[in-house]
């Protein structure tokens, strides 16, 4: 009986320093360098970069263009929490911008972006003047939930998108039911103590799989190409979800490395860039 109480105990504190680690990772996620510093050193790498500020219905969208207006355009989305800063290193490290503009948001109820997140549906909505005015067409990236809504943007604009790539993507409905840490972020208590990048991040997380599944008979009508590059060692989405499209639909190509964790985009940033350059 001592032996159990004192598993129950010691389980117990480990919760509480797991659950205090990660409210303070919560808030500490929201700082980032101010756009003039950036700015400064995109410029020293000799890449323009312009910031932008939308008025949509419900606030604002912010988002940043880069590079050479004249070449062919990519969106990326950031992931969940994230804002468009999770790309820097990509960009500044590889030879992207020889090939293509960037635009990249911060998506809806993060960082500078005012107008309401939630849903793959909503926040599609809320990106359709970046469609509008960028993507003429455009191929659209995202990594992690933002290959999630990278497909919903093909659904909802899909004379807008040349293809459709997810790296490390919550794409494969099946794989993201809410987790009990969702269930815990929806506490009303537990919510006085989160940043709002959690809070917006933890209530698309809890519908993204209903989300998902709303899109599944689309997805199959759409005549372009999906990539998927995906790692074995994530342990963040289930390597399993790309191969779930890969059953679905037919233009699916993917690309998968055993060894790769979730945070491609900077742990693997030269074959990203290459597989972004390849197609």
């Amino acid at each position: 009986m001592k032996t159990l109480q004192r598993i129950f105990i010691w389980s117990s504190l480990v919760g509480i320093v797991l659950l205090l680690l990660f409210l303070w990772g919560s808030n500490s996620m929201e700082k980032r360098d101010d756009f003039s510093s950036l700015a400064t050193l995109f410029e020293q790498n000799n890449l323009s970069i312009e910031e932008h500020l939308y008025r949509v219905e419900g606030g604002e969208l912010y988002a940043v263009q880069i590079g050479d207006k004249s070449l062919p355009t990519l969106l990326l989305i950031h992931g969940s929490p994230g804002d468009w800063t999770a790309w820097k290193e990509l960009i500044l490290s590889t030879d992207l911008t020889d090939r293509y503009q960037l635009i990249i948001p911060d998506r809806p109820g993060y960082q500078y972006s005012t107008v309401k997140g939630g849903s793959l549906s909503t926040q599609s909505t809320s990106m359709a003047i970046l469609m509008q005015k960028h993507c003429d067409p455009c191929s659209v990236v995202g990594h992690s939930f933002g290959g999630a809504l990278a497909l919903q943007l093909a659904v909802y604009y899909p004379e807008k998108v040349t293809a459709v790539v997810s790296l490390s993507g919550t794409i494969a409905a099946p794989f993201q039911t809410p987790q009990w840490y969702n269930y815990w972020g929806s506490n009303q208590w537990i919510q006085q103590l989160l940043s709002n990048s959690f809070l917006v991040s933890n209530r698309e997380m809890m519908s993204l799989s209903k989300d998902l599944l709303a899109i599944e008979s689309k997805l199959k009508e759409l005549d372009q190409p999906i990539l998927l590059l995906q790692g074995g060692k994530d342990v963040l989405v289930n390597p399993a979800s790309p191969f779930y499209l890969l059953n679905q639909l037919n233009q699916v190509h993917l690309k998968y490395y055993d060894t790769w964790n979730h945070f491609i985009i900077w742990t693997q940033m030269e074959e990203v860039a290459q597989f972004l350059l390849s197609f």
